[in-house]
């Protein structure tokens, strides 16, 4: 998938622009303007960091870029195991509505305690609790530089709830990437996934699979199979992501938010062609290289 990014339009600007926190530090700035340091910047475009601390041209070895994503993918495309490696490498904070919500019950927060009978019953947690339990999590990013979101909105209307809420806290999703992988190889990776009982990790026979058979690799605890894994189930999930949660990506593109990457490669493959989507191919190598001098366009692919 080949994406054609031109730095000197204006339009590509901006897009690249809304990437970048306006309280964070951007390099993606200083290579789409052609500027050498962040003095030359006019002072809507500098966010809250102070000019004087990145030198001409030279970024700071620890990384100054933030960025909040959502993850939009099947189950089985990967998104679990890109937002890991999305938190290490970008220094961002993992948000999993579902793991934010059991969290939420067994330490009966406030959220918590009102979700709880909800699940009790088998029913779906109303919008409201869910964005409310996101919105507490983003309030604890500690030294995170941006959280990357999975598992939440699933509709229109959750994903208009849930911007409209971000915003008001100077927290929007700035990215949307979508993991695009076939229906056919969606059911053969579910029909290989195991967790690990004690923390849930997830592995895959096929793609992914544990160094002891049976055994997580990080905590050491039994892999199991989950009921909702069984081939009939998977099916039924999937249609309900290719016929509801898909028509995100329409109302994602709209904002000029949207990234495709192909999601059928080696895992750090992927990893890779989402990074570049996400900082428009600048500076990546830790922000200690000088800005690379501005060329009319950039070409890179993505998958």
């Amino acid at each position: 998938m080949v994406f054609h990014v031109p730095l000197s339009s204006s339009t590509t600007e901006r897009a690249l622009l809304s990437l970048t926190h306006h309280k964070r530090a951007s390099s993606v700035l200083l290579a789409i303007t052609g500027k050498q340091n962040l003095n030359e910047c006019p002072p809507q475009r500098r966010g809250g960091f102070r000019p004087d601390t990145l030198g001409y041209g030279v970024q700071e070895s620890r990384r100054s870029v933030g960025v909040n994503i959502l993850l939009i993918g099947a189950q089985g495309s990967g998104k679990g195991t890109q937002a890991e490696l999305l938190a290490q490498k970008l220094h961002l904070k993992p948000l999993a509505s579902g793991d934010i919500l059991r969290d939420a019950i067994a330490h009966e927060t406030p959220l918590g305690k009102q979700a709880r009978p909800y699940l009790e019953r088998g029913d779906l947690v109303p919008d409201a609790i869910v964005v409310g339990l996101i919105l507490d999590a983003i309030q604890r990013l500690d030294d995170a530089q941006g959280f990357i979101l999975d598992g939440f909105p699933r509709t229109i209307p959750q994903a208009q709830t849930l911007d409209e809420r971000l915003s008001a806290h100077n927290e929007p999703i700035e990215a949307a990437v979508y993991l695009e992988v076939p229906r056919e190889q969606l059911l053969d990776r579910l029909s290989g996934r195991y967790i690990c009982r004690l923390h849930g990790h997830v592995w895959n026979i096929k793609t992914k699979p544990p160094k002891v058979p049976g055994v997580c690799d990080i905590d050491g605890s039994e892999l199991y199979q989950r009921s909702d894994d069984q081939p009939e189930k998977i099916a039924h999930r999937l249609d309900i992501f290719f016929s509801e949660t898909i028509r995100l990506l329409d109302y994602y593109e709209r904002q000029g938010k949207l990234l495709r990457v192909d999601g059928t490669g080696e895992i750090d493959r992927v990893n890779e062609a989402v990074i570049v989507g996400i900082e428009g191919g600048a500076a990546l190598k830790g922000l200690s290289a000088p800005v690379a001098p501005r060329t009319e366009s950039m070409q890179y692919t993505a998958g």
